[in-house]
C-alpha cells in the first residue's frame, strides 16, 4: 500500500482544478483565463471569454438569477442539464480565481419551501384560520388579520 496520500499528489490536484469550473479575473473583474469546465458550464468557445466582465457574462449566458442567497447565483443551461451555479472568490497571491460552485439541490429545496409555504398560507386564507404568537419581552400578543376582533 502507497503512503502517498491522494491531495497530495500534482496530478489529482490538477484532475480536480480541470473538473471544476473557474476562471482568472483581473482587479475590473474582466475574464483572463477560463478552464475549459467554466466554458462548458457557461456554454460558451474558451477563446471568446477572455477580456470579458465576469457579471455580464453571467447575466448573458443565464436564463435567471437570484441574489436571495446572500451571492449572486445564475441558472445555467449547458450540453446536459439546468442548473444554478454560484460564484465563489479565492485570491491566490494576486490573481482572483472565480469559482462556479453548483447549488442546484439547495434551489430545488429553497424552492419546494417556498412552494409548501405558499400553498399552507392559501388554505388558512381561504379557511379563515389564522396565527397568533406571543412576544414574551414585550408581554404582547400578535394576530394575523383572521383572528382579529
Amino acid at each position: 500500500m502507497s503512503s502517498t496520500r491522494l491531495f497530495d499528489t500534482p496530478e489529482f490536484a490538477l484532475a480536480v482544478l480541470a473538473a471544476t469550473p473557474a476562471c482568472v479575473v483581473d482587479p475590473r473583474d474582466r475574464i483572463v483565463e477560463v478552464n475549459a469546465a467554466f466554458a462548458h458550464k457557461v456554454n460558451r468557445e474558451p477563446g471568446i471569454l477572455v477580456g470579458l466582465s465576469l457579471l455580464e457574462l453571467m447575466q448573458g449566458a443565464s436564463v435567471d438569477s437570484s441574489t436571495a442567497s446572500g451571492g449572486a447565483c445564475f441558472r445555467l443551461h449547458d450540453a446536459e442539464k439546468e442548473s444554478w451555479v454560484r460564484l465563489d472568490r479565492i485570491t491566490v497571491g494576486p490573481r482572483e480565481i472565480v469559482t462556479l460552485v453548483d447549488v442546484t439541490k439547495e434551489w430545488q429545496s429553497l424552492t419546494t419551501i417556498a412552494t409548501s409555504r405558499s400553498a399552507r398560507d392559501r388554505l388558512m386564507l381561504d379557511a379563515e384560520v389564522g396565527t397568533w404568537r406571543y412576544d414574551p419581552d414585550k408581554q404582547l400578543y400578535y394576530f394575523s388579520s383572521e383572528l382579529s376582533l
